[in-house]
């Protein structure tokens, strides 16, 4: 395993939980435990990990350090999800080719609402469920109702990654993430996939008319 592949599922397990450990860490990368803490040793000596401060016998906790964060690549996307398709599917999975690791934000329930007048079918925590385990995402997150730009502050990532047809306004949104001291780029993806049913909004109309309901 090279050192990449290592700093990345240390960060993996980072945001999950704010930290990893030797534990941790062995577990995921199948190695040993005494084999992880020489490999967190060796990677801590080059700065790509620092120890944080140990409290009482508990393990000591790691963190990736800014050096390590650059030796990959994150993507950052973000959406609904309320009806997953194969037009997700292809916008996850080319967004993933673009980096090492994909988080994706999943809009909240209230989010959902204000934009477009309506709750969401699904629920938040059932769709970020969702999110999560599909193939192309790494790390499947809520987003804030209160400030959009919020969650992207804290993964800061490399590059974020918009839909063909989703609604955001790319200039808009480069130069709110320049206001707040943010770097990474903005691309929107021209991937699009032209299947009958790619869209909620179709899915949602098809069932309509297929079972005669008019209150969805």
């Amino acid at each position: 395993m090279n050192i990449k592949d290592l700093l990345r599922d240390a960060y993996l397990l980072q945001l999950k939980d704010g930290f990893f450990t030797v534990k941790s860490l062995s577990k995921l990368i199948k190695r040993s435990y005494s084999r992880t803490f020489s490999i967190l040793k060796e990677l801590q000596r080059k700065n790509y990990v620092k120890s944080l401060e140990k409290r009482n016998k508990r393990e000591t906790r790691y963190i990736v350090d800014e050096k390590g964060r650059r030796r990959f690549k994150v993507i950052l996307t973000a959406g609904t999800y309320d009806i997953i398709h194969t037009g997700h599917l292809k916008t996850l999975e080319e967004a993933k080719r673009r980096g090492d690791i994909l988080i994706v934000i999943v809009a909240r329930d209230k989010t959902v609402e204000k934009i477009k007048g309506r709750r969401p079918i699904i629920p938040e925590n059932q769709r970020r469920t969702i999110v999560q385990s599909l193939k192309p995402v790494d790390f499947a997150i809520l987003g804030s109702e209160k400030d959009f730009l919020e969650p992207i502050e804290k993964i800061n990532p490399d590059l974020i990654v918009l839909g063909r047809d989703q609604p955001v306004n790319k200039r808009k949104l480069e130069e709110e993430l320049r206001k707040r001291g943010l770097e990474c780029k903005v691309v929107r993806l021209r991937v699009w996939d032209s299947s009958p049913l790619a869209k909620t909004s179709k899915i949602i109309k098809k069932i309509n008319e297929t079972f005669h309901i008019s209150n969805i």
